[in-house]
């Protein structure tokens, strides 16, 4: 599979995975202020997930398939994504589950896929298109107005 394709498809899911997570944590987030913030995390998240999709058509891939297999992905990380945030008020009781609290779970989650995507994004300077570096910095954008938001919750 050409490295391009590749990468836009981790990027997707690096954008998917934490769109599950602002998700799932508005559901036990204190504050309005909160939960406006995590709502238009999930609006970033989304619209770079559709960018995605429309440089995955221009690829001229057989775009229904490639929709499928990105469904079904997307389908397993939600049951994961359901099953984490369960198990994440299970083991911290529910009186410590704070926004300070949420705050820094989502600041190590934007930390560890800023740093990956990075990785990626620098290994393959020579590979990739301009066009999907360019969507790999604005995921990198996304992931640091993460960090400094909700450091002001904690």
């Amino acid at each position: 599979m050409d490295k391009n394709i590749e990468f836009l498809k981790y990027i997707y899911m690096s954008a998917m995975k934490a769109r599950d997570a602002c998700e799932n944590v508005a559901y036990v987030c204190e504050t309005e202020d909160m939960l406006t913030l995590l709502d238009t995390r999930v609006y970033d998240y989304d619209a770079l997930m559709s960018e995605c999709i429309e440089k995955l058509d221009s690829y001229n891939l057989d775009l229904l398939k490639e929709k499928t297999i990105i469904k079904k992905i997307k389908d397993e990380k939600n049951i994961k994504s359901n099953i984490f945030s369960y198990d994440f008020l299970e083991v911290n009781e529910i009186e410590k589950v704070d926004d300070s609290f949420l705050a820094k779970q989502l600041i190590k989650g934007a930390s560890a896929g800023k740093i990956d995507v990075s990785k990626k994004l620098s290994n393959g300077q020579n590979i990739y298109t301009k066009g999907i570096k360019k969507i790999a910095t604005k995921l990198l954008t996304i992931e640091d107005k993460n960090i400094k938001q909700f450091k002001e919750y904690v």
